[in-house]
């Protein structure tokens, strides 16, 4: 995990944005099951980042045996985190936006 903060990554940002994520849920009082799928949808961005972080330090070291063509799959790294990150923000919106249209008036 240190690795990941001392490389040229985002995780930093990531985990960031869970700790806002986690005092506002605790501000706003989410149930069980909100926690749930909030907690799921953070370490899947989490995870994902890690595993692109793999594929880039893989790349950085030994990627000069392989042809030109193999680095899509640092590119897919990248896709599948972006797409963990839509994941997250849309769950993360849609709990929090139940939340807030109970306590705002309309």
């Amino acid at each position: 995990m240190t690795q990941g903060f001392r490389g040229g990554s985002s995780l930093f940002a990531h985990c960031f944005a869970t700790g806002v994520v986690v005092v506002a849920g605790f501000v706003i009082g989410l149930e069980v099951l909100e926690w749930v799928a909030i907690v799921l949808a953070l370490t899947f961005v989490l995870t994902a980042e890690m595993f692109n972080q793999v594929l880039n330090v893989i790349w950085e070291n030994i990627g000069h045996h392989f042809p030109q063509a193999a680095r899509t799959s640092q590119r897919v790294g990248t896709a599948a985190v972006f797409i963990a990150i839509t994941g997250a923000v849309l769950t993360v919106g849609l709990i929090f936006g139940q939340h807030l249209s109970h306590v705002t008036p309309v």
